[in-house]
Order: C-alpha cells, then sequence, then structure tokens
C-alpha cells in the first residue's frame, strides 16, 4: 500500500489497520482478502471520508492585468463541531 499501513491481529481473529492519510481531502475504498493456513477467509470492503476540521480556501481571479481591481476573498469551513479563535491574514 501506497501509505505504509501498520495491521495488528489480536488473538480472536480482529484486525487493525494505522496509517496515514495524504492531505488531500476525499473518499477512500479499501478492499482486502484475509486468508489463514487452513484456508479460512475474509473479505472487506469499506468507505471512509476524508475530511480536515478547519478549511481555508483563497479566491483569486486566475487573470487580471496591471490597473485592474481584484477582489480576493476567503472561504472558511469549520467541520470540527466547536466554536475555533483563528486569526486569517494574507502577505504580499
Amino acid at each position: 500500500m501506497a501509505h505504509k499501513p501498520n495491521i495488528e491481529s489480536s488473538d480472536n481473529g480482529e484486525l487493525e489497520l494505522n496509517f496515514k492519510t495524504p492531505d488531500s481531502l476525499g473518499r477512500w475504498r479499501f478492499m482486502g482478502l484475509i486468508t489463514s493456513k487452513e484456508l479460512k477467509y475474509a473479505v472487506i470492503d469499506e468507505t471512509i471520508d476524508i475530511e480536515k476540521d478547519l478549511i481555508v480556501k483563497s479566491e483569486i481571479p486566475e487573470l487580471f492585468r496591471v490597473g485592474d481591481r481584484i477582489v480576493i476573498s476567503n472561504s472558511i469551513t469549520n467541520r470540527s463541531g466547536r466554536d475555533l479563535n483563528i486569526t486569517l491574514s494574507m502577505n504580499w
């Protein structure tokens, strides 16, 4: 796997999969097939969504010329479920 997972199993056959996700947001689908020496098997097919608690997106025009007036705005999304105090600054 691309993100070097750490897989641990317990005595009763449960697996725990730990790994770091990339910074990109999105949906991941996990598919796996596990077999034993006795030819027993299990299949897993799960989907998870990767989200960040706080997302800041800057809206900057792609093209402008000298003398143009532009508007630069930011979209801030708080998905943490709690109030956050943030400071946003732009330096040129």
